[in-house]
């Protein structure tokens, strides 16, 4: 098999260009769901231990990185249909 036809290489697919819809959620994003969830929860924690000005602003900073990195997959794995290991990880 060459090289750009291996699945591992495949370019993502608008969500508008298959000719079937693909509302289903995958398991990969529901476990990178709860990989989220639980970083929220580890920074819960952490913030409850400091709770003083340094620790709020290192929650904040930590928690604000964490989000945007969610949103970004999210609205990634919304837009595009890409089920290839390259785009998953």
């Amino acid at each position: 098999m060459a090289l750009e036809n291996h699945p591992m290489w495949r370019l993502p697919k608008h969500h508008l260009d298959l000719k079937s819809s693909h509302d289903h959620v995958h398991w990969v994003e529901l476990f990178y769901d709860l990989i989220h969830v639980v970083i929220i929860f580890l920074l819960g924690n952490f913030l409850s231990d400091h709770l003083h000005l340094s620790g709020f602003l290192t929650f904040a900073g930590l928690f604000i990185t964490v989000w945007f990195a969610w949103a970004d997959s999210s609205v990634f794995n919304s837009l595009y249909v890409s089920t290839d290991v390259k785009h998953r990880l």
